[in-house]
């Protein structure tokens, strides 16, 4: 049963550049979600940041700056109230840990290939809601 709702949310995000080479983001938010449905209303936080560093193309392909960027981030969420359909005592509660990486190749001034990993690990009260994942892409991104 899902239930139309209202979002608040908070965000502050930092980006600074360490070097020409190197840039660093760090940010955290807050976000309040009020659902029709006391069970799906949720209050959550979360911090992250990431690094970017850019490099000579080490394999002479085409002379460009590869980039490569790792990042990670945490969130940790609690509902107002347990859900009947699910658990009716347990209140539900999650922490959510994401780290990534993510290459980007150009090959000219709008292709890039980028090639991404992602690990996603979700702990929680209850365990119909905690998973762990791991996923990959390989792609072409396109600047126009």
């Amino acid at each position: 049963l899902l239930v139309a709702g209202e979002v608040r949310q908070f965000r502050l995000d930092l980006r600074v550049e360490l070097t020409s080479s190197m840039t660093m983001s760090i940010g955290g938010n807050f976000t309040r979600f009020v659902a029709g449905v006391q069970a799906q209303s949720y209050t959550e936080f979360g911090f992250g940041g990431s690094l970017e560093v850019r490099f000579a193309d080490p394999l002479g392909f085409n002379g460009r700056n590869w980039s490569i960027v790792a990042s990670a981030s945490m969130a940790q969420a609690a509902y107002d109230a347990p859900d009947p359909l699910v658990d009716p005592i347990v209140l539900r509660t999650q922490n959510d840990l994401n780290l990534g990486l993510i290459l980007t190749i150009p090959l000219d001034n709008s292709l890039a290939l980028i090639g991404q990993a992602n690990f996603t690990q979700r702990t929680a009260s209850l365990n119909t809601y905690a998973y762990e994942a791991f996923t990959t892409l390989v792609g072409i991104g396109w600047r126009f």
